[in-house]
């Protein structure tokens, strides 16, 4: 309970002091930093344990993100389960151009928040239908304004913010200077280059470019590793 008190008031002073969430990077990966296969195959990478510690982890935050690559290519329900809890996170799906549809399962049962740039009101209304609330969002650089999410998101009352996502969200997340800490499961299990990996940005031409990381803790869940890293500086 105390650290849950602690992470709620981190969070609250996170969006008043910022006027944005806590933002907990979660993702999980073999040792050489690949969450799928080329063809898309992603379960299971971690162990029981790893997963279930993961459900503790959504309880733990007022919002989950995720981006329409992930709707699309997964259909997640992003809810907490396995667990008891009172009330379950807001499910954001950041869907700029409204590729989704109003059938996949993070938009059933309630409390989801479609997140998007175009207003295309015929769709609008089918997500509607459904309970689906709308954010619209402001455009940067022709894509999704990161920060203009993040900025509804704590006018909505939202203190922490946990981003399930695949790489092209989570680089941009990062890259953007919007993440505060990631927590990585790490199967000990190797895919290969071929596979895909965990942040997508353009190619660095000198290491001195790469984003550094600290690493707050370290331990096993399960028969897989769990670091707790935040961006250097952030």
């Amino acid at each position: 309970m105390e650290a849950e008190a602690r992470r709620v008031h981190r969070g609250f002073l996170s969006r008043v002091e910022r006027g944005r969430p806590w933002v907990t990077l979660k993702a999980a990966a073999t040792l050489d930093g690949k969450t799928a296969l080329l063809n898309g195959s992603s379960k299971w990478i971690t162990g029981p344990q790893a997963r279930l510690d993961v459900q503790r982890l959504r309880a733990a935050h007022c919002a989950i993100l995720t981006g329409s690559g992930t709707v699309l290519a997964d259909d997640p329900q992003l809810t907490v389960r396995e667990l008891p809890i009172a009330v379950q996170p807001w499910r954001v799906v950041l869907d700029g151009e409204l590729r989704t549809g109003p059938a996949a399962r993070v938009y059933q049962d309630g409390r989801a928040l479609l997140a998007a740039c175009a207003m295309d009101a015929g769709k609008l209304a089918a997500f509607g239908a459904r309970g689906v609330e709308t954010l619209a969002l402001a455009r940067r650089d022709g894509k999704a304004d990161l920060a203009d999410l993040l900025a509804q998101l704590a006018g909505r009352g939202i203190n922490e913010l946990m981003v399930e996502a695949g790489a092209g969200l989570n680089g941009a997340m990062l890259r953007a200077g919007l993440v505060d800490e990631i927590v990585l499961y790490l199967a000990p299990s190797l895919a290969g280059d071929a596979a895909r990996g965990l942040f997508a940005w353009p190619a660095l031409t000198d290491l001195a470019d790469k984003v550094a990381l600290d690493i707050v803790d370290a331990g096993k869940v399960g028969a897989d590793l769990k670091l707790v890293l935040r961006p250097r500086g952030a």
